[in-house]
């Protein structure tokens, strides 16, 4: 049965012995880089022989219950809604749901810990079933995320406050079978809060190249820019994710509005609607001030977002806190220059003044200025776009990181349920 988002219904009763289960909070229709990863994961192990499926929380009462996404059975649970309560129920709903369906998937690979760490760990152990956390942003092991947007007197309460409670989730978290971190910072994280390094693995977050790319050959971008409700010669910056706090978009619009180059654009591609840490109204409320009005785009969600990217000039990542960052490699990709804040594990992926240039978070005069000074070096941009460019393909390919994948899951699980179907060489 057809589904407006492209898919079909499927009975999901079907043999699950040689399953990965991919345990989710969010997933498609909502756009972001773990979302993204979450889907390129899952068809690329599908191609390779693995059976995957994914669950994730019901965020709206559009999706279906069940249905088939290019090809991968996805099963939505819980009751419709964000708010923390309601993924509290939706933890209680899956675990109920994976304990009375049988069989059980041969594997658990979480993908975020905040709501699902705990008790994925404990029905794992329970049911026999290894299970692998992946972490999805600096301080989801520790614990730390629930304090980082918080200002000093509040954060210094929730340390004490939850100092013992943390310690507690965090010898539960301890007792999964694997861990997965994106960069060096997370598993840094990992080690620093007693996990035993032999139990951490580092696998980067994959790019489509045949996806992210640049413009063809022969396309006319004044022509594209207009076709998708951006000004023609602009000098267009693009930021694309989610519109949530902690992304530094006040910040980045408060760069633009001081930055002096005339024909300045940012484009804001993506939505923050149903968010917890949702930012959009406020940023939509800034954008129309005078100093700013008529020079922000924002596209809302965009599931095509390889379509615009390539139309910008420079690409714009403010984030305060990043545990890898999807987006500026798959900007880079598209053939973008790159202007990052150095936080979490962006100094890390990126390289200052070889791959992008990374500054400070939080200091809007300090991006103004870099905006100004790119936006009169075309020759630095190209520099920039080029190296960037290089550095993904050489790095972040999907094959590969797909390997990895599959050699941890073959080390934790029987021969048994290792893929049946025949492996690319």
């Amino acid at each position: 049965m057809p589904t407006r988002n492209g898919g079909s219904r499927v009975a999901l009763g079907t043999d699950t012995s040689q399953t990965i289960a991919l345990l989710t909070d969010t997933y498609y229709p909502i756009v972001g880089g773990g979302e993204r990863h979450a889907q390129q994961l899952a068809a690329d192990l599908r191609s390779r022989g693995w059976e995957v499926r994914i669950y994730t929380r019901q965020t709206d009462s559009n999706p279906p219950h069940e249905e088939l996404h290019n090809g991968i059975p996805v099963l939505r649970i819980g009751p419709p809604g964000s708010g923390r309560a309601r993924k509290r129920r939706f933890a209680r709903a899956l675990f109920r749901h994976l304990s009375t369906h049988s069989p059980r998937p041969a594997l658990l690979l979480v993908c975020g810990m905040r709501t699902l760490g705990v008790p994925a760990t404990a029905w794992g152990r329970r049911a026999g079933v290894p299970v692998i956390l992946r972490a999805e942003a600096c301080g989801e092991f520790s614990g730390a995320y629930l304090w980082q947007h918080r200002g000093s007197v509040e954060r210094l309460a929730l340390q004490v406050l939850l100092r013992l409670p943390l310690a507690r989730r965090r010898r539960h978290l301890q007792r999964a079978d694997h861990f997965l971190a994106l960069a060096g910072l997370l598993r840094e994280e990992f080690v620093e809060g007693g996990v035993d390094p032999a139990k951490v693995t580092t696998i980067p977050n994959g790019i489509d190249l045949d996806r992210f790319r640049p413009l063809g050959e022969g396309v006319d971008r004044r022509e594209a820019r207009c076709r998708h409700g951006l000004p023609p010669d602009a000098f267009l910056a693009v930021y694309s994710g989610k519109l949530i706090e902690g992304k530094g978009l006040d910040l980045l619009l408060e760069a633009v509005a001081q930055a002096r180059i005339p024909r300045l654009h940012l484009l804001l591609l993506g939505s923050g609607e149903g968010m917890v840490l949702d930012r959009e109204p406020a940023l939509r409320a800034r954008a129309s001030r005078a100093d700013l009005a008529g020079r922000v785009t924002f596209s809302g969600y965009q599931q095509l977002v390889e379509e615009w990217l390539p139309l910008g000039d420079l690409f714009v990542f403010p984030s305060e806190s990043e545990a890898f960052g999807l987006a500026p490699l798959e900007a880079a990709a598209c053939g973008l220059p790159v202007l990052s804040s150095q936080a979490g594990a962006l100094g890390e992926i990126l390289r200052n003044g070889e791959t992008a240039r990374l500054l400070p978070p939080r200091d809007s005069a300090a991006w103004a200025v870099a905006l100004e000074e790119l936006s009169h070096s075309p020759a630095e941009r190209d520099r920039l776009a080029r190296r960037g460019r290089a550095m993904v393909h050489s790095r972040y390919s999907r094959p590969a990181v797909t390997r990895c994948y599959e050699e941890l899951f073959t080390a934790l699980l029987p021969p048994r349920t290792s893929p049946t179907l025949p492996r690319e060489s």
